[in-house]
């Protein structure tokens, strides 16, 4: 692989709990895992000329399309039989595309009761005051999916940095060392939002870059 910054620019998915069919009823998010056409994205990515694909782990509901012992610990239900993740790496890697992984920690601290997955939100330890349990729980999903898939993941791109300032000081040494686990040339950045450019931690490798507008162009350190 080429390094990450000089595959110029690539394709980003956003396919979640919350995706539909164009047509027809929805089905449950384990039966869209397993119907999902592995194929058909890596030849989109091809024809459209990226150099790198960005693919959601999560979204909208906390489900992980794959294995993770560590949530089924903590919230059973919620993984597949099917490493999804891992099939598309693996095809992106055949024709030499790296993998970023969008993941979002499932919880914005909006709230009991105004949360998008409340009961993960719940399950994890979110509204407990002491939000060890919240960190510890963050670090052992995302700890054993770094080394399950090693430099698989070329790449982290972890949303709602913002879910996470609410708290406490958030210990982002801690959470950006347990995302290199498995590989330690992973990269890591933390999503301050749509039109925003805080810089939250200098353990961050890159910004996040969500925008409308293309009205900012960041400068390297």
């Amino acid at each position: 692989f080429a390094p990450l910054a000089a595959t110029k620019y690539g394709l980003g998915f956003h396919w979640t709990t919350w995706t539909m069919p164009r047509t027809g009823e929805p089905v449950s998010f384990p039966e869209a895992v397993e119907a999902f056409d592995v194929p058909a994205l890596v030849d989109l990515a091809q024809r459209c000329g990226a150099g790198h694909v960005l693919f959601p782990a999560n979204h909208a509901k906390f489900w992980l399309p794959g294995p993770n012992p560590e949530l089924d610990r903590i919230l059973p239900g919620r993984t597949c039989e099917r490493d999804l993740l891992g099939e598309i790496a693996d095809a992106l890697a055949a024709v030499g595309l790296p993998l970023i992984v969008y993941y979002h920690h499932g919880t914005d601290l909006k709230g009991p009761g105004l949360e998008d997955d409340q009961e993960w939100a719940e399950a994890c330890g979110a509204f407990l005051e002491d939000q060890t349990t919240f960190y510890d729980n963050y670090c052992a999903v995302l700890g054993w999916m770094g080394e399950h898939y090693g430099p698989k993941i070329r790449a982290w791109w972890f949303d709602a940095g913002y879910g996470l300032e609410r708290r406490s000081v958030p210990p982002w040494e801690r959470l950006s060392a347990v995302a290199k686990a498995g590989y330690p040339d992973r990269l890591v950045t933390y999503n301050a939002g749509v039109e925003k450019y805080t810089l939250y931690t200098s353990c961050q490798d890159y910004w996040a870059g969500e925008l409308l507008d293309l009205n900012f162009r960041p400068q390297g350190a």
